[in-house]
């Protein structure tokens, strides 16, 4: 599928600040290719502060931002919710809480003009000092969790498990999605990987959460290692 458009989905629980800052840099960045949609897609538990500032994002470009309570379970239900309403031929995907800087989505989206089946995404182990507020210890068990899918997929990716990227719109609809918590967004780089879909790396820094409470624990991303094998 050739590259028409481009739509932006962002995923909300509790975020306030964090998602009237994604939303309105989206919106500023975004100047030669504007999206065709920013859906914001809440879990039916989202705060009333994530719901007034959804709805105030929404009053601030109407002809952009579109509401929508996720029914499918997780944070992989809400994404594939979101697919579901969105016409475009290319998703970006993100959260709400501003985990990655998103400079370079405008150079995401002149790539996929260029390159339109693939699929390029952001790596925050790029770049030396890309990672923000991020603890010791998680970073020591990032570092060896990418070598671990490194080997495993013989992929050189350096960075498997960053949410964020653009894709084709039909890749979501074709694939048989199995998880629909955090280890969906594994999913989302391993399946395509295995179908031989090319990936590529733009270098983005890990930024740390201003707000709300982390729902992705170490627990979850023990997930992520099962979901990998």
């Amino acid at each position: 599928m050739p590259f028409t458009s481009v739509s932006v989905l962002v995923c909300v629980t509790d975020e306030e600040d964090s998602l009237k800052r994604t939303v309105d840099d989206i919106m500023s960045l975004c100047t030669t290719t504007v999206p065709e949609k920013i859906v914001i897609v809440r879990s039916q538990g989202a705060t009333e502060g994530c719901i007034r500032t959804a709805e105030a994002c929404r009053d601030a470009y109407p002809q952009t931002v579109e509401l929508l309570v996720q029914h499918r379970p997780g944070i992989g239900g809400s994404v594939r919710d979101a697919v579901d309403v969105i016409t475009s031929s290319h998703i970006i995907g993100l959260s709400g809480d501003y985990p990655i800087s998103l400079d370079n989505i405008p150079v995401m989206i002149e790539n996929a003009k260029r390159r339109p089946e693939a699929i390029f995404k952001n790596s925050r182990h790029m770049r030396r000092h890309s990672f923000y507020g991020y603890g010791k210890i998680k970073m020591v068990f990032n570092i060896c969790g990418q070598a671990f899918l490194r080997i495993l997929f013989h992929s050189g990716l350096t960075d498997l498990t960053s949410p964020m990227q653009i894709a084709p719109a039909d890749l979501y609809r074709k694939i048989n999605w199995k998880e629909s918590g955090f280890p969906f967004f594994l999913e989302m780089v391993l399946i395509p990987l295995r179908l031989g879909v090319p990936i590529y790396e733009l270098p983005a820094n890990s930024l740390p959460r201003r707000e709300g409470k982390s729902k992705n624990s170490f627990l979850h991303t023990f997930a992520y290692l099962f979901t990998a094998v």
